[in-house]
């Protein structure tokens, strides 16, 4: 049976939206979602390793919240670059990070 590893499946998740980014031509109008994007994936895993690492119990909540936060801001990009792309990729990346933030928001409720 495979551990579950959140902090390996946000890493592999960012790192599957900015391989396929990778993929794009340049496109001006289209370089600063990317970008947002790309910040917003990695920042799911990043504050999860900081939660992990915590200072105490409120830091572990916040820093839980954070990366909640950072989920549902990277389905937002992934809504917009979907729709402008047509690209059926980012509703597949879209669910990930719809999934992350629910395993985040299960994490956050359990603190209570």
């Amino acid at each position: 049976m495979k551990t579950f590893d959140l902090v390996d499946r946000a890493k592999n998740f960012s790192i599957n939206v900015r391989q396929h980014l990778a993929t794009f031509k340049y496109n001006s109008l289209l370089i600063d979602d990317f970008r947002q994007v790309i910040r917003s994936s990695g920042s799911i895993g990043a504050n999860y390793i900081e939660a992990n690492q915590h200072i105490g119990p409120k830091d572990f909540k916040m820093r839980v919240k954070i990366a909640k936060k950072e989920a549902a801001e990277t389905v937002y990009w992934l809504d917009i670059l979907s729709a402008v792309t047509s690209d059926s990729r980012f509703q597949d990346f879209r669910s990930e990070a719809r999934e992350l933030g629910l395993i985040l928001g299960s994490i956050q409720k359990t603190l209570r």
